[in-house]
């Protein structure tokens, strides 16, 4: 099934479908949707230093510094966290602006699908910077009844670079977790939390195919299309949760970084532009399968003209609720971007 182009929201960068809600960015401002994104409402604006505050309105040191939202949890119909510029803000209805529940440790925040929240309403995010000197990488949590982030899993120093998604299975009610990025430091995994010390259950390992930025849940299966293979060929793989194997299912054209499934069960993952010898051309795709096994190309974006220190050419989807037969891709480092796209199924 293809999916065709019915809108564009231009520098509009849209986090979270709450049930046809939309929440979402311009600039600094939280803004949201009740009418499928014909009227946008300001909700808050973002603090932010002064210095940043103009930086952050200059297209190359914006995208230079990387001064944009990193990670976005919509906590309830009232509620949201963001990660931005290496603090997190937390927003209630009533709030004149956003509180600073946190900063981070090292590094900007979690990439897109490095944070997320429970189905009890706690939240985890996973560390992600650079780490050249290979220094411990820590996951932390946040409780509602304890309010303050508390360490949940620490990978000892060496072990891995950095942490690439942090996740929640809904079906089995598990924190899984993908990290990189040499083969030795690629890993997804779940956390068995029954134990003391918690301990993390190893599904995939040791390889470029286990190398992964983010996690699709179905009741059957965990699926996640291999990150930058250096010349080898990206694959989209799955593991079997009755039969504890791996399957390779489809190559795709580069590699993957964000996914998502919408509310009748069709999958998506995004290929992007960062330069590897893996990318066919310069162009970021959505890729669907409607049975986990066949996969198609649905739609391409060409990388702007931007050198990659300016950002790789990137394609993300909210996070919540995708809805049938309609599909959000937000932009960032492709032609017209930033912004976000509105396809609909044919």
């Amino acid at each position: 099934m293809d999916y065709r182009l019915i809108q564009f929201w231009p520098r509009i960068q849209v986090h979270w479908n709450d049930n046809g809600t939309l929440w979402a960015s311009r600039g600094r401002d939280i803004i949201t949707s009740s009418d499928n994104g014909q009227s946008w409402r300001k909700v808050t604006r973002l603090p932010t230093r002064p210095a940043d505050r103009w930086l952050g309105v200059v297209e190359p040191s914006r995208r230079l510094l990387r001064l944009d939202i990193r990670s976005y949890l919509q906590l309830n119909s009232h509620e949201f966290m963001v990660f931005r510029n290496g603090e997190i803000f937390l927003w209630r209805h009533g709030d004149t602006q956003p509180m600073c529940i946190g900063q981070m440790r090292r590094g900007q925040g979690p990439l897109p699908q490095g944070s997320c929240v429970d189905d009890n309403g706690n939240c985890y995010y996973g560390e992600y910077w650079r780490n050249p000197q290979y220094e411990d990488v820590n996951i932390y949590t946040w409780r509602r009844d304890e309010a303050v982030w508390q360490l949940f899993y620490a990978f000892a120093p060496g072990a891995i670079r950095h942490i690439h998604a942090v996740q929640f299975d809904p079906f089995s009610r598990t924190l899984w977790v993908a990290t990189g990025d040499q083969d030795s430091e690629s890993n997804i995994g779940y956390f068995d939390t029954a134990l003391f010390p918690t301990r993390m259950i190893t599904v995939a390992s040791g390889g470029q195919m286990a190398r992964a930025v983010s996690l699709l849940f179905t009741r059957e299966y965990v699926y996640w299309g291999s990150d930058r293979t250096d010349g080898e060929e990206n694959y989209v793989y799955r593991w079997c949760r009755v039969t504890k194997k791996i399957e390779q299912i489809a190559r795709v054209g580069g590699p993957v970084y964000y996914s998502t499934i919408s509310q009748d069960e069709r999958l998506f993952v995004s290929t992007i532009v960062e330069g590897c010898a893996s990318e066919r051309d310069s162009f970021a795709r959505v890729w669907m399968s409607v049975n986990g096994v066949d996969w198609h190309e649905i739609r391409r974006w060409k990388k702007d003209v931007w050198p990659f220190i300016f950002g790789n050419g990137v394609l993300f989807f909210p996070g919540g609720s995708t809805p049938e037969g309609k599909m959000y891709v937000v932009g960032s480092g492709v032609q017209k971007a930033p912004g976000t796209w509105v396809l609909a199924a044919n």
